[in-house]
């Protein structure tokens, strides 16, 4: 927080990070209401997210704050298994096919996820734009 300090935020190491971080309120708020969880041992708030860890998040994100959302939304695999589904791990595989199918993420051209690739700007850009896209539709209908 520029110009004042911030809470620490616990890392994945239980260690605060230094107080003052400008993400320190973001990653504060974000433990508090679940949007962490099941990443506490690998959640490090100054290392790259992967597509898999924000599949993760963003089914955290839905169903703990934006559970209006969530019943919009059919749950599970959509028509088509990735081909690299055997590279997801076991505790974002819900999370990944949940995302897809709710219309947040999406796979590659070639039928593939990609799991461990890294989570683009502006691919959060979209993902942002998407929630907003369907909370107005939400109120709509």
């Amino acid at each position: 927080a520029e110009g004042g300090a911030g809470n620490a935020a616990e890392g994945a190491d239980g260690n605060a990070a230094e107080s003052g971080d400008w993400e320190d309120d973001a990653v504060s708020w974000a433990r508090e209401n679940g949007i962490l969880a099941g990443l506490e041992d690998d959640f490090s708030p100054d290392e790259e997210a992967d597509r898999e860890t924000m599949a993760v998040m963003l089914q955290n994100y839905i169903l703990r704050v934006e559970p209006e959302l969530a019943t919009q939304w059919e749950n599970g695999t959509p028509g088509a298994i990735f081909a690299d589904d055997g590279e997801i791990s076991e505790e974002a595989r819900d999370a990944v096919y949940d995302a897809v199918s709710w219309g947040l993420l999406k796979g590659c051209e070639d039928g593939y996820f990609l799991p461990e690739a890294g989570f683009t700007r502006a691919e959060m850009a979209a993902v942002i734009e998407r929630i907003q896209y369907k909370k107005i539709l939400y109120t709509i209908y």
